[in-house]
């Protein structure tokens, strides 16, 4: 049996030899203060070219997180939520916008949201893009998102994985696929042998376009990373060290939020 860093290894050879390059991004959620582990996050992302996406609670965020992120070429904002607080019914999955808010309401939110975040950014505005917390919106929402003056959403897992009603909404999806971390009982590290096990099942699906359970799989999607860096603990930096060095590869690109929104574009 090979050893994790050989598999990812050989799937990525297998990328180079198909002449096909796997196009990679970088989100990270629930940015709102300076802090050490976001220095941390902002020297990762420049040492390695690779940008990474803050997505920062209008809400909470700090001012001086603009003067930070205005210095670092490497890292772009997005709006995640206003609040992040969880509006879901009891027993239903966490939601800041479900479909059990009035939809004049969840508008309301998202555009003070949305104000409160270019006004704190300013002239380096914001990517025009809602990180739904707890990655979770009600269906109805992606197609009013303009009105607010958001032009693309993200969630977590395959862009096929939420119906069709998504495909024909005014708005770009660009969405993440491998989560570094277990939220329950608490925030964890999955380990490093996971967390490769599922970087290279999403590499292989698009690459041959269909995952392990012989689903389809869209071999063009970009493949989004999903950290956290307020919860990080010392393996999962020293995990991230070893991994970013290894996808300055021939078969990768990793590409900006902004160059991904304008290339899927809207329906």
């Amino acid at each position: 049996m090979m050893a994790p860093w050989d598999v990812l290894e050989t799937e990525l050879a297998a990328w180079h030899r198909s002449g096909r390059r796997v196009t990679l991004w970088w989100r990270d959620d629930d940015a709102v203060a300076v802090t050490p582990a976001l220095e941390h996050l902002a020297a990762l992302s420049g040492t390695h070219a690779a940008p990474v996406t803050l997505a920062v609670i209008p809400a909470f965020a700090k001012p001086e997180l603009a003067s930070f992120v205005a210095t670092r070429p490497m890292l772009s904002v997005a709006q995640h939520g206003h609040t992040h607080h969880n509006h879901a019914l009891p027993g239903a999955p966490a939601s800041e916008f479900p479909t059990a808010r009035s939809m004049e309401d969840r508008l309301a939110d998202l555009g003070a949201g949305w104000h409160r975040l270019t006004a704190v950014f300013g002239d380096h505005r914001p990517v025009p893009m809602l990180v739904a917390p707890y990655n979770k919106v009600g269906d109805d929402l992606p197609e009013a998102l303009p009105t607010v003056g958001l032009s693309a959403l993200s969630v977590h897992g395959p862009r096929e994985q939420w119906g069709p009603a998504w495909g024909t909404a005014p708005v770009a999806v660009v969405n993440t696929h491998v989560d570094l971390l277990r939220w329950r009982p608490d925030a964890q590290f999955i380990g490093a042998h996971k967390t490769i096990h599922r970087l290279v099942a999403a590499l292989q699906a698009r690459r041959l376009g269909r995952d392990t359970n012989d689903l389809p799989r869209d071999p063009d999607e970009p493949l989004g990373l999903l950290t956290h860096h307020l919860v990080h603990t010392d393996d999962l930096w020293a995990f991230l060290a070893e991994l970013l060095p290894r996808l300055t590869h021939p078969a990768v690109r990793w590409c900006d939020v902004r160059t991904l929104i304008q290339e899927a574009g809207a329906p």
